[in-house]
């Protein structure tokens, strides 16, 4: 599987490479999360992320930007009062690859002086691993190998779960010189599974003792003992999301020397 991530991200590079078009460079930010264990705040238990970031420009309007991103996410049920006695937790690795489409609201060239600054909007495809993580009385557990639901993950064995998102959002660019821009951008990532939070549907059925006594669930099915088998204990008409939020510094690739962009001729690729 993870021959076909790196297909895709390479999947960004495959025009040829022309002088002045490709920018190469890297990104920080923070990476959150907002599903069953946070339905509705933004940049909650925003956590550290970083990528890579390839961008070949077709002209000062469009561009197509491959990259890698590399962050965390986490969710706690007892940060919310309503949710305090469900009481899960989670965290999880996010390694994403990503294809998108980008559209300058006005000409915008890296070494320009006249067309400098730009707001722009962006969207595409990614592919993305996860591996949720929970920790309960001071014990850490791996919940793709918990059936928490009844239901077991069936990835191919060795490989973490692997899903496919949608990037869209907002950002601004600024060419700095005449080789540097920087990039303030902001994201969300539409996921195609429920499962980032280990958090899906209902509570399953109780294992049973030799003597007929039903047995209490495990502690990362329910911690706090309040549940019985088929109680809700996630949404599973909603899949998952996550948001990226950060500055880009890029560095425009140029084989034939210094070549200003405002120079009247240069204005357009």
């Amino acid at each position: 599987m993870k021959k076909y991530l790196v297909a895709l991200l390479l999947a960004g590079v495959v025009p040829a490479i022309h002088a002045q078009r490709i920018e190469l460079g890297v990104t920080g930010g923070g990476m959150y999360y907002m599903g069953d264990l946070n339905p509705e705040k933004l940049f909650e238990f925003t956590q550290p992320a970083f990528g890579f970031v390839y961008r070949y420009n077709f002209n000062n309007r469009v561009a197509i930007r491959s990259g890698l991103l590399v962050g965390n996410v986490r969710g706690d049920d007892l940060i919310t009062q309503y949710r305090v006695d469900r009481g899960l937790n989670f965290s999880s690795d996010i390694y994403e690859v990503s294809v998108v489409g980008e559209f300058n609201f006005f000409d915008y060239f890296t070494g320009s002086s006249l067309s400098y600054l730009s707001p722009y909007v962006f969207g595409g495809v990614g592919a993305f691993m996860y591996n949720p993580k929970a920790v309960y009385r001071s014990q850490t557990y791996v919940l793709r190998n918990q059936p928490a639901e009844g239901v077991n993950y069936t990835p191919v064995s060795g490989l973490l779960p692997v899903s496919v998102c949608f990037p869209f959002g907002i950002g601004v660019k600024y060419s700095v010189n005449d080789f540097i821009g920087l990039t303030l951008e902001w994201g969300m990532r539409k996921t195609m599974t429920d499962y980032i939070d280990d958090v899906h549907g209902v509570y399953p059925a109780r294992e049973y003792d030799d003597n007929g006594e039903k047995q209490f669930y495990p502690v990362y099915v329910d911690p706090g003992e309040n549940y019985d088998e088929g109680m809700q204990r996630g949404n599973s008409k909603d899949n998952d999301w996550y948001g990226y939020a950060g500055a880009s510094v890029v560095f425009r690739i140029n084989f034939r020397g210094r070549a200003r962009c405002d120079e009247p001729e240069r204005i357009k690729f």
